[in-house]
């Protein structure tokens, strides 16, 4: 048998029906599994018609931008109520996202030059940045905990039957995962180390020599250039 949902197809069982072929309406669906098909995609459509991945994509600051992944953690154990949406497809859900994150963070980071950027500016954008990623850890730690209660009650980690699926455990998918976003924090924590120390620098030179030496100005137009 094949899966048809078309519309023709649903049309034709409309038709059938309002002419009360009750028996042929029902060879009809039995075949096509339509039924099946329709109910499946209204389970699946539950969970995902309002994930909030249109608020992170349309995010111009970091604040936004925390606050929409905070949205997206919250709409993750809505996966409950989804007979279909399995676990597997839950992770690489959230794996998706994390390539979405990262490269928001990197168009909002475009627009300040980090490395030049008065250091007060820069600690406020630091301040901003670091609080992303510290709420989007301790949000996927309470996920992963989500996830593994999940995997105790539901046995499996797909719905699949094929002999492709999946056959990883729990633990082994989530390590397994490519969280895109992690790369860059590394990253930026390095630039926030340079920045910190370069300013605590700069501020050594100007109390230690004269402001008003020669010397003094060369140094201090050598560390700010």
């Amino acid at each position: 048998t094949t899966l048809n949902t078309s519309p023709s197809t649903q049309l034709t069982i409309s038709v059938l029906k309002q002419a009360k072929r009750f028996v042929t309406t029902t060879a009809l669906e039995n075949n096509t599994h339509l039924p099946t098909a329709l109910e499946y995609t209204a389970d699946v459509n539950s969970f995902l018609q309002n994930f909030p991945i249109k608020a992170l994509l349309s995010s111009t600051d970091l604040p936004s931008l925390t606050k929409a992944n905070v949205q997206m953690f919250q709409h993750y154990p809505k996966v409950r109520n989804s007979k279909n949406y399995d676990l597997y497809r839950l992770a690489k859900l959230l794996e998706s996202t994390t390539e979405a994150l990262r490269d928001q963070i990197i168009t909002i980071l475009k627009s300040q030059n980090v490395m030049t950027t008065p250091i007060a500016a820069f600690q406020s954008l630091d301040s901003e940045l670091t609080n992303l990623f510290s709420t989007w850890d301790a949000d996927y730690k309470k996920f992963t905990t989500f996830f593994l209660e999940q995997y105790k009650r539901r046995g499996r980690l797909t719905t699949s039957t094929s002999p492709n699926a999946p056959t990883t455990t729990p633990l082994q998918l989530l390590k397994s995962l490519n969280l895109s976003h992690q790369p860059l924090q590394a990253r930026w924590q390095d630039i926030s180390s340079f920045r910190r120390d370069h300013s605590s620098l700069l501020s050594v030179v100007k109390s230690v020599l004269s402001s008003s030496s020669t010397e003094t100005s060369t140094i201090l137009q050598s560390l700010t250039a």
